[in-house]
């Protein structure tokens, strides 16, 4: 009996709840353990000076910070399409890994995949609590397309480029995309329009 008040106290009652709360408690093992040794490194290229350590040594460590750098923005950001296809019932037209602006300023970007099927557009987010849900991603915005009146390409925050959309209610909704020039046309397409400005085909 003390056992099962145990189990019950921790969750792992839950049926599969344990594995969840495992499974997150390795990614924030991960993310920590990424941290202090990109702060070690960081400390090597700046306090070692450069005659104590090899010229390729020097560079193959700012490599491998950049290489930390990605795998952690990877483990805290990524969505990739699998993911969000493993939680919808429609099928996607259109996706695009993003950022979305938000309307305050100094608030942090909402990074997640930009998903576009035959009635709305929906941006998932990675599912950073996995003994909520146990599902990968979760949907955090949305629009109905019908809702939509275009989109535009261009400047959306400081320096970074990327996609507009223009809502019916006077008011937009921002997202930096990379290259998203490139994926105008197949934008376009999934939407059903004939160009950017909400012409049905």
């Amino acid at each position: 009996m003390h056992f099962l008040k145990i189990a019950k106290r921790y969750g792992f009652d839950k049926g599969c709840g344990w594995q969840y709360r495992s499974a997150s408690a390795i990614v924030t093992s991960m993310k920590n353990l990424i941290k202090l040794v990109l702060l070690a490194s960081f400390a090597v290229v700046v306090f070692i000076p450069n005659k104590v350590l090899a010229n390729g040594l020097y560079w193959l460590l700012f490599v491998f910070m950049f290489g930390l750098l990605f795998l952690y923005y990877h483990i805290s950001y990524w969505v990739g399409l699998k993911q969000v296809q493993s939680v919808m019932n429609e099928t996607v037209l259109f996706s695009v890994f993003c950022g979305k602006v938000p309307p305050i300023a100094a608030e942090d970007l909402v990074r997640g995949r930009l998903v576009v099927t035959a009635s709305k557009i929906v941006l998932f987010q990675k599912n950073s609590d996995r003994r909520r849900s146990p599902d990968p991603c979760l949907p955090v915005w949305s629009v109905e397309i019908g809702d939509i009146t275009g989109f535009g390409l261009g400047k959306v925050v400081a320096l970074r480029k990327g996609l507009i959309l223009y809502l019916k209610d006077e008011g937009e909704a921002r997202f930096t995309v990379l290259s998203m020039s490139r994926k105008k046309e197949a934008l376009t397409s999934a939407l059903g329009w004939s160009d950017s400005s909400g012409g049905q085909r």
